[in-house]
């Protein structure tokens, strides 16, 4: 796989959509809204809603 400025390696989602998810998440959006606004997966979300969480 190659790896540019838009998509890190090992990933399909660029990297300006994962910000946005991120900013979405941390504004109290939706699971629901995120992932229709966005056009991902909710498990996408869900794993990015991981990453925030402490363990």
């Amino acid at each position: 796989m190659v790896e540019t400025s838009i998509v890190e390696k090992k990933h399909q989602i660029t990297n300006l959509v994962r910000q946005k998810v991120t900013q979405l998440l941390t504004e109290k959006g939706s699971l629901t809204d995120i992932v229709k606004r966005l056009h991902v997966s909710t498990s996408t979300v869900y794993h990015k809603l991981d990453q925030f969480t402490f363990k």
